[in-house]
Parts: C-alpha cells; structure tokens; sequence
C-alpha cells in the first residue's frame, strides 16, 4: 500500500490544497510571462494573443480547483443556502440574526422540513 493511501482524510485536504496552490501559482507567473512576451514583441498590426492560453489554462486551473478544493467549499454554501431558506420558512430573514437564546427548536425543523416533502414514506412500496 502506498503512502498516499494510508494518509488521514485530513491530511488528503491538506496535500490536495497545496498541489492546487503549486498549480495556481504556475499559471500566475506562465500568464505574467506570455503577457510579457506579448508586450515586448506588440506591434501596432499584432494582437493581444496571450488571452488565448491564459484563458484556456485558466479553464484547466478551475477543474483542478473544483476537484481539488471546490467540493466542500461549494458542498458547504449548498448546506448553508438550505439552512437560509429553512430559516426564511420560519419567519428569519438570516440565520445571522439568530442569537444564542434563539437556537431553534428541532422539533420545529423537522416539521419545516416535513411540510416541504413532496411525497411520504408511506406512497413507497
């Protein structure tokens, strides 16, 4: 078994956000480069032609990040967008201005939920 395999979930997320660093980094300085190199070889009849790679770099540095470290970012504004509408179902416009006395009550957030369900355990065979 290699080392990757036996390194702890947390450890992963660590590796995983330095690569996707390493990587961001790289394609900074490649854009900065190309871009350079536009500058100083420009005439008037040229065009912009760095755009091009450093868009579709660009393109390839979004993948890495949304596989890398975009899931749980994107998996925790999914989560916090859920609890903002439960929220506004109980008359609170932002669970920010819930204050420590106003946690509320699971029993209520089990029957917010319970009234959305479009279908019951019951309809399954």
């Amino acid at each position: 078994m290699g080392r990757r395999n036996r390194l702890n979930p947390q450890a992963r997320r660590i590796r995983k956000k330095r690569n996707f660093l390493m990587h961001l980094m790289f394609y900074i300085c490649l854009s900065a480069f190309f871009f350079l190199i536009n500058v100083f070889t420009y005439a008037e009849s040229d065009m912009w032609w760095f755009v091009f790679p450093v868009l579709s770099y660009g393109v390839v540095v979004f993948i890495h990040y949304i596989f890398s470290i975009g899931k749980n970012h994107m998996e925790h504004l999914a989560i916090r967008w859920e609890e903002n509408e439960q929220g506004q179902k109980l008359g609170i416009h932002s669970l920010d201005e819930l204050d420590a006395d106003d946690d509320l009550d699971l029993e209520e957030l089990r029957e917010v939920r319970y009234s959305e369900r479009r279908h019951f355990d019951d309809d399954f065979v």
